[in-house]
């Protein structure tokens, strides 16, 4: 990378790609940074996966059905991250403290990410994210490709834009994809289960986050782990016919809207939730759209508005 990125491609009918290929068995422990530069034209890949010869929907069920867990069996190898020497240079408010495996600032668009990353060693003075960007920047996650067991997932920050439509943030302990100032994640199809483990911030963590005037695209989208969906902060999340798998915990909601976020949670399926989890919280004028809520096989208090804080829930 830092070699292609000394060159500029130039105009060739039909367009221009280099692809740097992962060798079979290597464990990562470089970052990818990028600063102000367009390198959208490079796609990296992995000897050992290759995702266009899978079908998305035959694997996102299994994989919502826990039979698939994208480790080492044959057609599902994933990239092995060490993350143990990293160190910030940059603890700041944008980056909440992590550490980063891809990452883009100023504009930058980072290359094109063809593969599955999985987080084999972490790192113990900061959380790893798998790709954040920053400030105006871009990123492009392909199908069935992405990461897992990283904290965090995706994170677009400050108006920037990531788009990984039918991918995987699987068994990201804070968030599997989070959109904030102004950021947008197109995340349609995404499979984000196992999410949102880590319970010291309750309030903040879940598989779909979006916060202060974010956008966010989850449509049929498979979400799980303790926290399913937040949308704070005037921002807005599109999660039509998405399917919410696992429960929450205790005093906490699978799908939250509060300070005028607004959800379309409309034809949403709940499966494997626990007897007794709270599904909806709506505070401070947030607002959900629940109307054809599905797989709903027990009592449990779907339309929590908290008294005095006026928050909406259409059913």
């Amino acid at each position: 990378i830092q070699s292609l990125s000394t060159s500029y491609p130039i105009y060739q009918y039909g367009g221009l790609k280099a692809v740097i290929k992962i060798l079979s068995g290597t464990t990562i422990t470089e970052q990818v940074y990028v600063d102000g530069l367009d390198l959208s034209w490079i796609i990296i890949e992995y000897e050992d996966y290759n995702p266009s010869s899978l079908n998305y929907d035959s694997v996102a069920e299994s994989i919502a059905n826990g039979t698939i867990a994208f480790d080492e069996t044959e057609n599902y190898n994933s990239v092995a991250v060490d993350a143990s020497s990293w160190k910030s240079a940059d603890i700041t408010h944008d980056t909440r403290g992590d550490v980063c495996l891809f990452r883009a600032e100023n504009g930058g668009r980072l290359p094109i990410i063809n593969c599955v990353f999985k987080l084999a060693t972490p790192n113990t003075s900061y959380s790893v994210c798998g790709c954040l960007c920053n400030r105006g920047s871009e990123a492009i996650i392909k199908t069935l490709c992405g990461f897992i067991g990283f904290q965090d997932g995706v994170i677009s920050n400050n108006e920037s834009s990531i788009t990984i439509r039918e991918g995987i943030t699987m068994n990201c302990s804070r968030w599997g994809c989070h959109a904030r100032h102004n950021g947008e994640v197109s995340a349609r199809s995404v499979i984000a289960t196992g999410c949102a483990t880590d319970t010291t911030k309750a309030n903040e963590y879940g598989a779909a986050v979006a916060d202060r005037v974010a956008d966010m695209d989850i449509r049929e989208a498979y979400l799980g782990g303790n926290y399913a969906i937040r949308c704070h902060n005037a921002s807005s999340i599109c999660a039509r016919a998405a399917h919410v798998i696992g429960g929450s915990v205790e005093n906490s909601y699978l799908v939250q809207a509060t300070y005028s976020g607004r959800i379309n949670a409309s034809g949403m399926t709940f499966t494997g939730i626990t007897e007794g989890s709270k599904m909806f919280e709506v505070t401070y004028a947030g607002w959900i759209d629940a109307f054809g809520i599905k797989n709903i096989t027990f009592n449990v208090d779907t339309l929590n508005v908290i008294s005095g804080n006026n928050g909406i829930i259409w059913g």
